[in-house]
């Protein structure tokens, strides 16, 4: 097969290779209308470079096939669910002959609108099979930018606008699962600490818990719901307002493990027996919860499912938006009333 060059695009497209170049390695000074010429004659000759790197060959005959992985996720790489969560994905991935690039956006959105603009560029090139957005902000702009332009797109453990295509842990469930089971151990007054306000998991996973103990006719206190942060010192400090107040919880659900850990710590302190004094629930089964003092009960997250979907998801147009069960996994942070 006979390399395409700049020189070829060029010439249909009626301009400099010069300009060819930018266009391709997406320079934000090209005018779009022209970008979206030259990578139309780009896709027609079957011509394709890998965008990311400088100083690679600038003919490559055979097109690049990569899923391009989003997070605006604060410490990504230091997050134990979301490295689980990636080997998922990419191993689901590999299999089926793709490339995985991942895109970490910063807090300034006019920045990150740019380079998603160049992004979907190689999109429509045929470069860029399509997106995952990892734990997405509801109604991030990124990701409403995202589902405007109509590229293949989903949403991994979040929403963004209810028309989002999504692949998440079913939380309404796991939520109602835990509710069902504290209760069932004899517990009445259970505290919740929630995870970020602009986080839709743990507003569903919250709603899961109260649909329980109102099934079992029990009414939540207000002062037993408190927020967190998904972070360890938020987690103690959630815990700190729980049991200043005087009717205390008898069992705490945390809507994530790294919290729980902190609540261990604040009871660990305070001299407060986990599970004789209060039961403990967590969320994710991080590697780190069979080993904790006692061991955590907590919902496993279904990764190899969810890496699974995600891949199904960007290359299926017709894909289903998929809700996963979480497994609840009963260790030693839990005892009777």
């Amino acid at each position: 097969m006979k390399k395409v060059t700049f020189k070829e695009i060029s010439k249909i497209v009626g301009i400099s290779p010069m300009h060819v170049s930018r266009a391709l390695a997406g320079h934000p000074y090209v005018k779009e209308e022209l970008r979206r010429r030259i990578f139309k004659v780009a896709k027609k000759l079957n011509y394709s470079v890998n965008p990311f790197g400088r100083g690679l060959s600038k003919n490559i005959q055979m097109k690049a096939r990569m899923i391009c992985i989003l997070t605006k996720y604060e410490n990504f790489f230091r997050t134990e669910y979301f490295i689980n969560l990636m080997d998922a994905i990419s191993d689901n991935c590999r299999a089926k002959g793709y490339d995985v690039i991942i895109v970490s956006l910063n807090d300034n959105e006019p920045e990150n609108i740019k380079r998603l603009k160049n992004l979907v560029n190689y999109h429509k090139a045929g470069i860029i099979e399509g997106f995952a957005f990892i734990a997405p902000d509801l109604e991030a702009p990124e990701g409403i930018f995202l589902h405007g332009e109509k590229v293949n797109f989903v949403c991994v453990g979040d929403r963004i606008v209810a028309e989002t295509k999504y692949v998440d842990v079913d939380n309404f469930r796991a939520g109602f699962e835990v509710g069902e089971y504290l209760v069932g151990l004899g517990h009445k007054k259970i505290g919740f600490v929630r995870g970020p306000g602009n986080r839709y998991d743990t507003h569903v996973r919250y709603q899961g818990f109260l649909n329980a103990l109102q099934a079992k006719g029990l009414r939540p206190e207000q002062g037993l719901i408190v927020n967190g942060d998904y972070k360890a010192a938020g987690g103690k400090k959630a815990t700190a307002i729980l049991f200043s107040q005087k009717k205390r919880p008898d069992a705490v659900f945390y809507a994530n493990d790294l919290m729980a850990y902190g609540g261990l710590e604040f009871f660990k302190e305070k001299k407060i027996k986990v599970p004789r004094d209060v039961s403990i629930v967590g969320f994710d089964d991080l590697a780190a919860s069979s080993k904790t003092e006692p061991p955590l009960t907590t919902l496993r997250q279904p990764y190899g499912e969810m890496g699974e979907a995600v891949t199904e998801a960007v290359l299926d147009p017709n894909f289903v938006s998929k809700s996963i069960a979480a497994k609840l996994i009963i260790r030693k942070s839990c005892d009777r009333l």
